[in-house]
Order: C-alpha cells, then sequence, then structure tokens
C-alpha cells in the first residue's frame, strides 16, 4: 500500500480564463466543488496563487505579472463556483523634489 496521499488528489476539470485590458486584467476561473471557505489566494513577488483544496478535491494556479499590480485593491468574488478577480496596475508614486 502507498502511503502518499497525493495519490488520492482528483484534480477537478477546471477553465481559467483572463482578459488584459488597458486598466486592468479580469481572471476568471470555474472551480466546481470547491467552496469559497476552500479558497486561498496569495500574492508575492508579483506571482498571484490561487489555491483550493476540500476532501479529494485540489486546484492550483499561478499568475506571473510583468508590471507590478496594486494590491492592496485586487478585487475578488466568489459566487456559485466562480472566482473572478479583477487586478489594476500600481500607479506610479510621483514624489516630489525640492530644490535647494
Amino acid at each position: 500500500m502507498d502511503n502518499n496521499d497525493n495519490n488520492n488528489w482528483r484534480v477537478p476539470e477546471t477553465r481559467v480564463s483572463y482578459n488584459n485590458e488597458d486598466d486592468s486584467i479580469t481572471i476568471l476561473a470555474e472551480l466546481p466543488g470547491i467552496a469559497k471557505e476552500d479558497l486561498d489566494l496569495k500574492f508575492l513577488q508579483n506571482k498571484l496563487t490561487i489555491k483550493g483544496e476540500t476532501g479529494d478535491i485540489r486546484f492550483r494556479k499561478v499568475f506571473v505579472f510583468r508590471d507590478e499590480p496594486d494590491i492592496d485593491h485586487i478585487e475578488a468574488n466568489f459566487d456559485l463556483g466562480l472566482l473572478k478577480l479583477v487586478v489594476r496596475p500600481k500607479q506610479p508614486e510621483v514624489i516630489k523634489i525640492p530644490v535647494k
């Protein structure tokens, strides 16, 4: 008997799409069988990781962003198995430099 629990995981049929617009990127992920409470969204070094685990279902997808996103204003909604994320680029901070 194999003690490796990973052999028992089932990866659901998922569809992930994204739409790159001028002011945002919208990511849609169909996650059948995964509840909102089982989702884990993390952002680190321009990488967004979407992970879902419940019972015998496991899902993981990583998105790498070329431009630095505004991580403080990422919108995430989950309803009836559909995850929608809207990510906008970080606006450059204008710093006034005093002349002496």
